[in-house]
């Protein structure tokens, strides 16, 4: 039976309910200024938004502006802590979730340690608190696995009932204590807007009316469906609500079409720079959501970029910023093994320390770790350590053959994987001790030491939310100073003098919102309304669509595409209804908006610009009002950033070759190939190869990153080392047989696998029983070739560092290292490189064609290296495929003197193109180019005759001229 003394009114939203508000707290004090009054608000944000509001209208003194379980907690907490309960926390709830998981292994067994089960308990706890045993029972019936839910949460409500207390014990107590003692100083009641009322909020409200004057002033939208929700639920809690007779549906001011959601969110940026332009303070506008991903984070980025301050929802939260990143990144190791790209997103992500309060060198590590194969768990110790002990005998041996300043790159990536090694230890051991503890307490101790420890307690340095976030939880501003960003849902009970909705594409708002796992809707139904189906929630959404429609002038925003997703937008179903007038249906029933509020595309929007509202559109409004070109603008010679973007794009769209296609002929580049430095053949067959890729990689020094975790199966430089080694380990011994070789293949591939450098360990089975067959292949082969030929071996990986004196390349320093050199009976050398490879791209090699466009010099240069080593003598130079593979074919020729002199011609191109700074960005599709190893460039799809006739366009110099005429074809087939 509905007491007397409530009063329910039905009210639009927006400044019809404020301005009725105001009037009924006037009425309410009864002529005196000082009378308490308590008005109950949907949200703590309403709560201190109407309280302002109605301050400006005439005052509020002696009001209190609450939410329905603030005004419990005044009425119930003292009672509640007398008999020694706490208000209970999240952390407390899920501790006592897992106490309950663990006795209960029923359903939820196969997922009771996965953290997800953790939270949906806890979260369906605080939803099942305030339901009564028979709902419970009722719930509990439907299913084995509602069952054990409804077990769990009475578990923990029995774990949590003698020291804690919750809302809905609030809500209880305060019931009780209006029903059995005095209590003044509330005043009036008036309910404003109410949403759902919790369980057992019914009673409390019957007890505040049967205490003095209850008004609920229900909120109506104009349209039934939305408004029917709340309608119910005051109906349970025996508030009998009217009907909305003569309440209209709100309406939008304008609707703009735009291209994507970042072009809606800059057009919501100039319409909040337009309203401050005429004078409306930046408090009286909103900018609201009906999906967080991926405005909110767009719109905190725009409103930074205009300087306009803002409050309201954080965009990021507190486990976002430095300390909470780092501290959610060190937890989350252990359960990952200590990953290596865990560990090391942990190190990059923020300001972490050593241990030893020293800034850990990311970097450094990042190239240690990876060299030595870290995966994770144990490899942060043993591959580590491997690794070290490796580059101290490389810096061993580079110290012996005088090249000081690898050896001492050696000495530093030892030490470093040392320190790294120290580091994951005395980490992985303060992880262990998180593990160990008991309590909650304990554990908040022990993570406030971790954060001191590598993250430390100097916070000069941190950008200021950043410290902020580390001292204290909140929200994002103060409220009333700036513009107020957040969901649809927070503008219920607010009013505006701007309001832009941003989001409004069917998916995007209303989202598409799945059942519940642990408790779906058709369990939920038999509990007789207690629990909020998720079917319901579309009705929310559409009322606070319309209640933000209401909360002032309304801009609605929807885009028509997403470049995060494929495929055109669709209107959101409740906008089609609200601005059906605004769009007219045109052949096919295709959707067409009023011309004047469409965007169709970002320079559209900065063409369309009356004031900027940031300093990159204000440039690039200055860019586009010009008709010169891009570089002479105005606005592009007083920005020097902006100069150098202009100057790349018109040299890339220009037939010149520019330095941004590779040409730097302006700089001396004579120190990459003089003076006493020396270079490889592979080097100088890669200038050969790719230009471009070059000076990608051997001048500005970008490398192919290979992560250890995705390395499936050992990689060709891997195993090509690994052969190398075991065959110049057997042939130096000299005098083993094949058993010897099969120990010597079993040890070097065990010390491999040591190091991480054969993947993983399912196809490394595969791969080290075909490695060990190819060596006993080679073995057979090795012994014919002795048999055949009486060849000897006088050397097997033999380092050399000479000066060539070849026909059009003298002087020219070369270093390199040859895998084998055998002397025949009469004297002569022959030379072999050996390849683990396949043998396609070397069955052309002859005397006639010995260098490929100088994509094989090393034929050439190590027969020099031979001569100068061992004497005046003939060479022949052989490639010997040693794998199945490359087929074990053995591929090469005489080095003559007519071979030496096109090689050299071939070098002095090669020389004059570095020197000159030749590096071509996009390689002609000819003879010579059709390789598939070059992983810098493409030919951008370009047939073989367009992208030859491109680079005739863009010939430059000599030096150029010789490039190309390198990579003539040699036939009359033209380009291939």
């Amino acid at each position: 039976m509905q007491p007397v003394a409530i009063d329910v009114v039905r009210v639009p939203y927006g400044e019809p309910a404020v301005r009725l508000l105001a009037d009924r707290v006037r009425a309410a004090k009864g002529g005196d200024p000082l009378a308490p009054v308590t008005v109950v608000l949907p949200s703590n944000y309403a709560a201190v938004a109407t309280r302002r509001e109605l301050a400006r209208r005439g005052g509020v003194i002696g009001s209190h502006f609450l939410t329905l379980y603030r005004v419990a907690e005044r009425l119930g907490a003292p009672a509640l802590a007398a008999a020694g309960r706490r208000p209970v926390s999240a952390p407390v709830i899920q501790q006592a979730v897992r106490a309950a998981l663990a006795e209960v292994p029923a359903a939820l067994a196969p997922v009771s340690s996965h953290p997800a089960t953790e939270l949906a308990l806890a979260a369906a706890y605080r939803e099942l608190a305030g339901v009564t045993d028979d709902a419970l029972d009722a719930i509990a019936a439907q299913s084995l696995r509602a069952a054990t839910v409804v077990q769990i949460v009475r578990m923990v409500r029995a774990r949590l009932r003698d020291h804690w207390y919750d809302e809905h014990d609030l809500v209880v107590a305060a019931t009780h204590t209006l029903a059995t003692r005095p209590f003044t100083g509330l005043g009036p009641v008036i309910v404003h807007l109410p949403e759902r009322v919790p369980p057992g909020g019914g009673e409390l409200l019957d007890a505040l009316a049967a205490r003095g004057s209850l008004t609920v002033l229900v909120g109506a939208t104009g349209v039934d469906e939305a408004d029917r929700a709340v309608v119910i639920s005051q109906g349970r809690a025996g508030i009998d609500v009217p009907p909305s007779t003569g309440i209209s549906r709100p309406h939008a001011i304008r609707v703009v079409s735009a291209s994507d959601p970042d072009e809606e969110v800059r057009t919501a940026v100039r319409l909040v720079v337009e309203g401050a332009r005429q004078g409306v303070p930046l408090g009286r506008m909103a900018v609201l959501f009906g999906a967080a991903n991926p405005y909110a984070r767009i719109l905190r980025q725009q409103l930074d970029a205009a300087g306009i301050a803002a409050n309201g929802t954080p965009v990021r939260t507190l486990g976002d910023m430095l300390a909470g990143r780092v501290l959610r990144g060190l937890l989350a190791l252990p359960d990952g093994g200590f990953r290596r790209p865990d560990v090391l997103a942990v190190l990059s992500s923020a300001r972490v320390l050593d241990g030893n309060g020293r800034l850990t060198p990311v970097r450094v590590w990042e190239r240690v770790s990876r060299a030595a194969g870290v995966v994770g768990g144990d490899d942060w110790t043993l591959r580590l350590a491997a690794f070290a002990d490796e580059r101290l005998r490389q810096a061993a041996a580079a110290e012996g053959d005088e090249r000081l300043s690898l050896a001492r790159r050696f000495v530093h990536e030892a030490e470093q994987a040392g320190s790294l090694a120290a580091f994951m230890r005395a980490l992985m051991t303060d992880m262990e001790l998180g593990g160990a503890t008991n309590s909650w307490q304990d554990m908040a101790a022990w993570a406030s030491v971790l954060l001191d420890r590598y993250v430390g307690d100097e916070r000069t340095g941190w950008p200021g939310p950043e410290r902020e976030a580390a001292d204290r939880v909140g929200r994002v501003g103060r409220l009333g100073e700036g513009v107020l960003i957040g969901p649809f849902s927070l503008a219920v009970g607010l009013t505006f003098d701007r309001v832009v909705m941003l989001g409004l594409a069917e998916g995007t708002f209303p989202d598409r919102r799945l059942d519940d796992s642990l408790l779906p809707d058709r369990e939920r139904a038999v509990a007789g309304g207690q629990l909020v189906l998720r079917a319901e929630h579309m009705h929310d959404d559409h009322r606070h669509f319309l209640a933000a429609l209401a909360a002032g002038p309304a801009t609605v925003c929807v885009p028509r595409g997403d470049l995060r997703q494929p495929g055109a937008r669709t209107p959101c179903r409740w906008l089609l209804q609200e601005v059906s007038d605004q769009i007219s249906v045109g052949d096919g029933d295709h959707r067409v908006w009023d011309q004047r509020h469409v965007v169709p595309s970002f320079a559209t929007g900065v063409r369309r610009l009356v004031f900027p509202a940031t300093s990159q559109e204000h440039r690039l409004a200055g860019l586009l009002r010009e008709d010169a070109p891009l570089s002479a603008r105005a606005v592009t010679a007083a920005d020097s950033v902006l100069a150098a973007a202009a100057s790349l794009a018109e040299a890339r769209r220009s037939d010149l070759f520019t330095r941004f296609d590779g040409n730097l002929a302006a700089h001396d580049l004579s120190v990459l190939v003089g003076g006493n430095r020396a270079l490889s053949a592979t080097r100088l067959q890669a200038w050969a190869t790719c230009p471009y890729g070059y000076l990608v990689e051997h001048v500005l020094g970008v490398e192919l990153v290979d992560e250890p975790a995705r390395r499936l199966r050992i990689n060709p430089l891997d195993k090509g080392a690994l052969v190398h080694e075991v065959l110049h380990r057997f042939v130096e011994e000299g005098d083993g047989g094949l058993d010897r070789l099969r120990v010597i293949g079993a040890d070097v591939c065990d010390e491999f696998a040591a190091r991480g450098r054969t993947g993983r360990q399912l196809f490394w089975h595969r791969d080290r029983a075909q490695i060990l067959a190819d060596l006993e292949r080679y073995f057979a082969d090795d012994a014919a070739w002795r048999e055949r030929s009486g060849a000897r071996t006088v050397a097997t990986e033999r380092r050399f560092d000479i000066v060539l004196d070849l026909p059009d390349a003298p002087g020219l320093r070369v270093r390199g290292v040859i895998d084998r050199v055998d002397r025949l009976p009469d004297g002569s050398l022959v030379v072999f490189d050996y390849k683990t490879g396949r043998a396609d791209g070397y069955l052309g090699l002859s005397e006639d064609e010995p260098h490929q466009g100088g994509a094989r010099l090393q034929p050439v240069i190590y027969a020099a290296a031979a001569r100068h080593l061992f004497g005046l003598r003939p060479v022949r130079f052989d490639y010997w495929f040693v794998t199945g593979t490359g087929e074990f074919e053995i591929v090469g020729y005489h080095v003559t003197d007519a071979v030496q002199a096109k090689v050299g011609s071939a070098l002095r191109t090669i020389v004059n193109g570095i020197k000159g700074g030749i590096f071509p960005l996009h390689p002609p599709k000819v003879a010579g180019w059709n390789r598939v190893d070059c992983w810098f460039c493409a030919p951008d799809g370009l047939n073989a005759t367009e992208a030859r006739n491109a680079w005739e366009r863009k010939r430059a110099d000599t030096a150029l001229d010789a490039y190309v005429e390198l990579c003539e074809p040699k036939d009359d087939d033209g380009p291939r």
